[in-house]
């Protein structure tokens, strides 16, 4: 769908994407890979023709994807890969892909394993960081070690392969074939920041060198909300001494980041001790760990599962400001966008409370002799509507089914184009039937399938 207008859908395109065969049999491949896709197909071999194929597991968190094919001929002449034991620490790898008809292998240089965020998600585990000379790779480009895989490209930085490792691998394959077990990963979603300064570490309470990390806030229904406390200096958890980097000593690959250690070796619902500095006492707590489903954000990453929700009102157009819509700027949205989105986006995305579930934009107004004098305004984030706080789009709706004497007033958050907007109650359904007709548009409004998770 288009962003800036969700009504409608961009033109059709191919995108191409690497998969690899694992025991099943099945193709394993990335989410983005298969992201609004109306048709897939397979091929191997580079040969035509390409044989249908169906998504039978999505983990959208994770950003891997299963397919079957269900003709067996396919399989006929491929033998699955067999997942390695574990992801390597030094050496070389391959990487390998099709192109131009002919399988391209390069040698990978093994960098490190370094901690980062999933794309689509707040699930941050450990990537292998491998040099490779593919260009213009991170499309699930199996990695093998031998004959063995030992993860999937999923990004690539410059000459700089992401790979999901096969530790993630194998963990998410295990919960795509028992359904029972599929509960996601744990996420410790928290914001916190270094433990540098000896002033700050002493300020709250620490004495000596400064360790841990320490913590800004905890959004609501992560791991450790109602749990642990900002101003809280994180010491240790599930046994690991964190520094004040926030770092701690993996058996394997050395320094990670502490945000790792819930995710390697556990599972949703597991309790995990956790040591704190709060107040100058060392406290010792226990964390039910939890998933963090995208829905949680005040700000979604992106929207992968259902179209955009959008309410026309009298040529008024109502979103909600989501990664989507950043991206309608282009690659480099943080410089190009609005200011006040941009910094919405990067001080409030994880801010979702039971009181303020998500930010609604008036996003652009469909010029019409109704709405006379408030064609130029875009991208505004609305307050209130008719006195009634507004926080998701069927608040929208339901505040425009009370006007005051005769009026709809739309009162924007602080901004430089205008304090609020009014409109005559009495023609707005009206003139709503009549911009639809102008500018050809199915209907008024698409609210969001899902119910907003309970908080």
């Amino acid at each position: 769908f288009d962003a800036d207008r969700p009504w409608r859908k961009n033109l059709p395109a191919t995108r191409f994407g690497m998969a690899a065969l694992v025991a099943g049999p099945t193709l394993v491949t990335t989410a983005q890979n298969i992201m609004h896709a109306t048709l897939v197909e397979a091929e191997k071999f580079g040969r035509t023709p390409r044989t249908p194929a169906r998504v039978v597991h999505v983990d959208w968190e994770l950003n891997l994807a299963l397919l079957q094919v269900d003709d067996p001929e396919f399989f006929a002449d491929l033998r699955p890969l067999e997942l390695a034991a574990s992801t390597p620490n030094s050496g070389t790898v391959q990487s390998a892909r099709w192109l131009n008809q002919q399988i391209e292998v390069s040698e990978c240089r093994v960098k490190r394993l370094q901690v980062g965020e999933a794309r689509f998600s707040r699930l941050r585990h450990t990537y292998l960081l491998a040099q490779t000379d593919l260009s213009g790779g991170g499309w699930a480009e199996p990695v093998l070690q031998g004959d063995q895989l030992i993860g999937l490209a999923t990004a690539q930085d410059g000459q700089t392969a992401w790979v999901v490792p096969v530790e993630m691998l194998r963990a998410f394959l295990q919960q795509a074939r028992d359904p029972a077990s599929g509960k996601g990963f744990p996420v410790l979603r928290l914001y916190w920041q270094w433990n540098h300064d000896p002033a700050l570490s002493a300020f709250l309470g620490q004495e000596g060198e400064p360790q841990g990390g320490v913590l800004r806030s905890i959004p609501w229904g992560s791991t450790g909300h109602g749990v642990l406390q900002p101003r809280d200096i994180l010491l240790s958890l599930d046994g690991h001494l964190i520094d004040s980097s926030g770092y701690y000593q993996h058996p394997r690959h050395g320094r990670l980041e502490f945000t790792n250690i819930v995710v390697e070796g556990h599972q949703v619902g597991d309790v995990v001790p956790a040591t704190v500095l709060r107040a100058g006492q060392v406290v010792e707590l226990e964390l039910t760990l939890r998933p963090y489903p995208m829905d949680l954000d005040l700000i979604l990453v992106r929207r992968v599962e259902e179209p955009p929700p959008y309410v026309i009102a009298g040529g008024l157009v109502f979103l909600e400001l989501d990664g989507d819509y950043l991206l309608s700027w282009g690659p480099e949205w943080a410089e190009k966008a609005p200011a006040q989105l941009v910094s919405l986006y990067y001080t409030s995305e994880g801010e979702q409370t039971p009181t303020r579930r998500r930010i609604i934009l008036l996003s652009q107004v469909l010029p019409a002799p109704y709405n006379l004098g408030y064609q130029g305004l875009r991208d505004l984030p609305v307050r209130s509507i008719n006195g009634r706080p507004i926080d998701s789009l069927p608040g929208v709706v339901e505040a425009l089914q009370h006007p005051q004497d005769g009026f709809h007033t739309v009162d924007f958050w602080p901004n430089e184009e205008r304090i609020e907007a009014v409109l005559d109650a009495a023609t707005l359904d009206e003139a709503t039937a009549e911009i639809l007709v102008d500018y050809q548009i199915p209907a008024a409004m698409r609210l969001p399938k899902r119910p907003l998770p309970e908080l």
